[in-house]
């Protein structure tokens, strides 16, 4: 008996002193394929900027939450292996490498000197400014401070003081820096560049046995070990106390250690994972519980509250660790299976989860799993308990109740005298009302019997299948099934559904609040009965998933709801109004997967509990001390011409007085007038969801109003008017925080003959030239005078005589004017029939335009696929003889730019041809392939103008893109033309067959060439004819051309598509205007344009 007490004290201690491992915590890592140059981290800082630094084996990494910014030698840095980093009171990084040591002071990398060769291991700088770093030589120690750009040893600046050799060192807080005998505990503190001799605790060194001291946190406590007896000691200031390590985890595996914003100290280790110290017990995070890998080299804490950790010899990079806010089950805590559906809190307190014929105990530690007992395949539904306290499970598919005897759960459903199986239970103490299946009644029990009440007996029920009842505080009964909703108030039942204001008939779930709403979890959105009323709030919640599974309210009034990508918290303000919506998926640390129905619960420690496909995940609003605060913007870098611009050159260090540290933006810019495409580059620090943060922007003298709210982190301003400008940003994280403005004023120059001394000055001198003319001209012109005079005199008698002449020569005019008018008579007549016949032909043309406009896919039909989209499609004549083509087929998307012979009637003719076939092809035949479309096509064509027989030779170009909305590739085949696509901002062309559509065939048999695209990235594509680059313009009136198309697009791809179509438009028509001189359309234009903007956004699939 004495023993077994025992046992139970001792593990009640390690219950208590150990944090419990079976459960599961999420580690985000971060790795190369994020960015990092490579994943062994040697080295981790915040620093006061909120950025966090990685020294790796391969250089230096800067991540904002967004990107990693990586610097090696080619950037000035000394040295790739990086393995101590630390900030300077100035706010700079100081960098120690295998083969250096460098200063960065945002804009550029200074090598500091070392007096002692070696590898630097670790660096600080103190409250007083006084920089040090630790060497490796030759296998000892040496401690060095930085005086004047050399890293000096300190054993010669003080040759009496570190003269007992061996030494070690410790810091305080991170920030003083300590080095002591590890033997006898004499110890020197660095002040003001000296070694001051300070006094260490007697009790830590006894003579005999090696201290070794890890680490002084801000309380002053010294946390040591002994080299001897491998134990972990703290020493508070009086005495030293053990402190005992969990049993696999011991201090000589111990690498580092850190103190983070909430006081507790972290260790990590090199194979045991690493512990968290909050003052009473420890945690420990190993591969069992969610640490990817048991090798961590260093800590660092961000503003948010996030944890980092570096890893060696993993591959895992960097981890980021958000708390235990959520933790998580799974099979590795003993669960059989985990696909969850209820859960309860038994008289005990025990937690009780319900799965697939199998119900779970949580024991505080992991779960204890009992069967059904001859039970068919069964989901445990929903649990209960009465006075008795035996525990009840009740069942679906097939129906039951069991009953834990302690062991397992038997079937006691004959026990209970109803007429049909159970589908859902409704409890008050010992009072149980449940839901029949087929039915659709409901039986009121009361101790196993059942109590007479016709009221309940109606069978008006919304369906036969009542899954869920409930019972507000105004003591209504809701139920909701597939097919409405049903209230019962105690005298009336009335049933809802979409027509009276349901968002849908499927109504999954009902929530009571605070405010006594009735919250709906509807199939396809989030609404609430209140007042008689229903009231929709998808649109104003914006949650990531409107197929709603579960809800639970936590004890802050905030309402849950668990949708297909996670669950989200949404909160009200004193008045019940929506305040926000917070959203947590597998980033933010839940792992069960996406949610069950209803499996949501809220135990008696407030604590919240969510069944999914995965396992169960529970929330801790305890541990959920993550700050949610507004993003940092900064702007990271200000371009010329969208190009990076090195400030400090000499070309541009005359136009600004310095370069802002830690931005590549010059103070005080004043640019010539020919420098006036400007550009910035944005960035938000911000480590949660950083995916969602968006920003607007504004330039003060040309923008009255903000920008959109974009996820672009690029601002673009070109042909800038001279003046002075300020540029304004700022970023907004996920849960609506806008961040403070930053700006950056600049100021473009005029050029000289914009000045207005130059103006004076030439108007001055057309002043001046005016007159000299005036004056040469009036000289002139007296001379002129005396010149016409004699000249008149001379010709007055040449006009007497000539007076006859003219007299007789008009006679014969007048009767030519006679016939001439005669003629002109006769002309107008012709004239006036040609005029009739050209109105009747335009006429008939106009009414083909209409048909050829009526065959056409509408535009809309298109942009309702492909909301980001556009056709640019502009005839040289009235009708066309390209077109463009869209249609369905299944999950496929059709689309095509035809380019046929001709323009005008005849190529409308041959597009009407076009159009008809394709159709006939995808619709009749079934055809998707965008190869085999082509081939039919081809064939087609050649049969219906007979050119097998004939001397026809028309036909058609074609480019066809078929997108695969189920798997998100993209087919492309083309006749004789091309698609240009991009992908992360890169340009790629894909080039189709140099064979036209119909025409003359020499070869044996037509095949055309198939191509596919992934489009699991953001992808913009092409496809067009050839009138756009065959148009004549431009200052020589030559023809665009392809190169100059690609060209355009590049520019304009990363835009949104309207804005593309305009600048398409605004480019061919100054084009076609240059040097003032219009060139006419020569050839029919068209260009479609489609962007796929995220791979994780499902594609729309074709209604059927």
């Amino acid at each position: 008996m004495y023993r077994a007490v025992t046992i139970a004290i001792l593990l009640s201690i390690l219950f208590n002193f150990y944090s419990l491992q079976a459960q599961q915590y999420h580690f985000r890592s971060y790795s190369t394929e994020e960015g990092l140059p490579q994943s062994e981290i040697r080295s981790i800082l915040i620093d006061s900027r909120g950025f966090l630094w990685l020294g790796t084996q391969a250089g230096l990494a800067r991540y904002d939450g967004h990107n990693f910014k990586v610097f090696t030698p080619k950037n000035g840095l000394v040295g790739y292996y990086v393995a101590a980093l630390a900030e300077d009171k100035q706010g700079n990084l100081l960098i120690g490498t295998q083969t250096g040591a460098s200063r960065y002071d945002g804009q550029k990398f200074t090598p500091l000197k070392l007096n002692i060769p070696g590898r630097i291991i670790q660096m600080g700088s103190t409250p007083d400014g006084d920089v040090w770093a630790v060497i490796f030589n030759n296998g000892q120690i040496k401690f060095t401070h930085l005086q004047k750009d050399t890293f000096v040893d300190l054993a010669t600046t003080n040759p009496k003081l570190l003269n007992k050799p061996p030494y070690s060192f410790f810091t305080k807080n991170r920030k003083q820096f300590y080095i002591y005998s590890p033997a006898s505990g004499e110890a020197f503190e660095l002040k003001n560049n000296q070694l001051v001799k300070v006094s260490l605790p007697k009790g830590i060194f006894d003579g005999v046995n090696v201290r070794n001291i890890l680490y002084q946190d801000s309380k002053g406590h010294i946390w040591y070990r002994s080299f001897a007896s491998n134990q972990l000691f703290r020493h508070d200031g009086t005495q030293s106390n053990e402190i005992k390590l969990p049993p696999t985890f011991t201090s000589n595996q111990i690498v580092s250690v850190y103190e983070d914003n909430n006081g507790h100290i972290w260790f990590g280790s090199n194979s045991s994972g690493c512990v968290r110290y909050d003052g009473k017990r420890f945690q420990l995070f190993n591969v069992t519980n969610g640490l990817p890998h048991n090798t961590i080299s260093g800590f660092a804490q961000d503003r948010e509250g996030n944890v980092w950790m570096g890893t060696n010899n993993s591959g895992y990079g960097v981890l980021k660790f958000s708390g235990e806010r959520f933790v998580n089950f799974d099979q590795r805590d003993s669960l059989k299976s985990v696909i969850t559906w209820s859960f309860h809190e038994d008289s005990q307190g025990q937690i009780w989860a319900g799965f697939h014929n199998q119900v779970s105990r949580f024991n505080g530690s992991n779960f204890e799993n009992f069967t059904l007992n001859n039970s068919p395949n069964t989901r445990i539904f929903q649990f209960f308990e009465l006075s008795d306290k035996k525990l009840q499970a009740l069942t679906i598919q097939p129906s039951g109740i069991y009953q834990f005897n302690g062991k397992k759960f038997e079937n006691i459903l004959s026990s209970y005298p109803l007429p049909q199986p159970p589908s859902a239970m409704y409890q008050e103490k010992d009072t149980l009302w449940f839901t029949l299946i087929s039915s659709g009644r409901i039986v009121k029990t009361y101790q196993g019997k059942i109590i007479e009440d016709d009221q309940w007996k109606s069978g008006q029920w919304p369906n036969n299948f009542i899954f869920a009842i409930k019972r507000d505080r105004q003591k209504n009964f809701w139920m909701n099934s597939p097919n409405g909703l049903a209230k019962y108030d105690g005298k009336k039942l009335t049933i809802y559904r979409k027509k009276d204001g349901l968002k849908s008939d499927f109504v999954i779930q009902t929530q009571e609040d605070k405010w006594g709403r009735i919250w709906l979890a509807c199939s396809n959105g989030l609404m609430y009965h209140q007042d008689g009323k229903f009231v929709d709030m998808t649109d104003q919640v914006k949650l990531p998933s409107n197929v709603l599974y579960a809800m639970v309210t936590d004890q802050y009034d905030n309402l849950w709801a668990g949708h297909q990508s996670g669950v989200s918290k949404i909160q009200f303000d004193d008045n019940g109004n929506f305040k926000t919506a917070t959203h947590y998926g597998k980033e933010e640390g839940f792992l069960a997967g996406e949610p069950n129905l209803a499996a949501a619960f809220k135990d008696s420690k407030n604590q919240l509990w969510f069944g999914g496909v995965k396992g169960i995940s529970r929330y801790n609003a305890q541990a959920d001390t993550l700050k949610n605060i507004a993003p940092i913007v900064n702007i990271a870098q200000m371009k010329l011409f969208l190009k990076p611009v090195p400030w400090d050159s000499a070309q541009y260090k005359k136009y600004h007085e310095g370069i802002v540290n830690w931005q590549a933006v010059p103070k005080n810019l004043r640019l010539p007038y020919f420098e006036n495409n400007v550009a910035f580059d944005l960035e938000a620090l911000c480590f949660h969801a950083s995916e969602q943060v968006v920003f607007q922007w504004k330039l003060e003298g040309l923008d009255k109003e903000w920008s959109p709210e974009t996820k672009s982190r690029e601002a673009v301003y070109t042909n800038l008017a001279p003046g002075k400008y300020t540029f304004l940003a700022k970023a907004k994280n996920k849960e609506g925080q806008w961040s403070t403005v930053q700006k950056v004023t600049f100021e473009i120059l005029k050029p000289f003959w914009a000045e207005w001394w130059f103006r004076v000055l030439t108007l001055l001198i057309i002043i001046g030239l005016i007159y000299l003319v005036f004056r040469w001209r009036i000289n002139n012109i007296k001379k002129q005078k005396v010149r016409l005079e004699k000249i008149v005199e001379e010709k007055t008698a040449e006009v007497v005589k000539q007076k006859d002449e003219i007299v007789e020569k008009n006679e014969e005019l007048t009767q030519y004017a006679e016939e001439l008018m005669a003629q002109a008579e006769t002309l107008k007549e012709a004239n006036q029939e040609i005029s009739r016949k050209n109105e009747d032909i335009t006429a008939s043309i106009n009414y083909a335009e209409r048909i050829q406009t009526a065959i056409l896919p509408q535009i809309q039909r298109i942009k309702k696929a492909f909301p980001q989209s556009f056709v640019f499609f502009k005839p040289r004549d009235i009708v066309s003889g390209d077109f463009y083509y869209f249609n369905t087929l299944n999950q496929y998307h059709v689309l095509a730019a035809v380019d046929c012979t001709g323009h005008g009637v005849p190529g409308a003719f041959m597009s009407l041809i076009g159009n008809d076939l394709l159709n006939h092809i995808i619709n009749e035949r079934k055809i998707w392939q965008p190869d085999l479309i082509l081939n039919e096509l081809h064939q087609q064509v050649r049969t219906s103008l007979k050119q097998d027989r004939s001397d026809n030779r028309d036909g058609m170009d074609l480019s066809l893109v078929v997108i695969d909305a189920s798997n998100h590739t993209l087919h492309f085949a083309s006749a004789k033309g091309s698609l240009i696509y991009f992908q992360e901002h890169q340009m790629h062309q894909i080039k189709g067959d140099k064979l036209p559509i119909g025409g003359e065939q020499r070869e044996s048999k037509r095949e055309f060439t198939a191509h596919t695209v992934d489009l699991s990235k953001p992808t913009t594509f092409y496809l067009f004819s050839d009138g756009y680059a065959d148009q004549f313009g431009g200052p020589n009136g030559k023809k665009f051309m392809i190169t100059q198309f690609r060209q355009l697009l590049a520019e304009i791809h990363h835009h949104p598509m309207n804005i593309q179509q305009k600048k398409l438009e605004e480019t061919l028509e100054d084009w076609m205007q240059g040097r003032g001189q219009i060139h006419r359309q020569l050839d029919d234009i068209l260009v479609m344009g489609v962007k796929v903007s995220d791979s994780k956004e499902k594609i729309e699939k074709p209604s059927t």
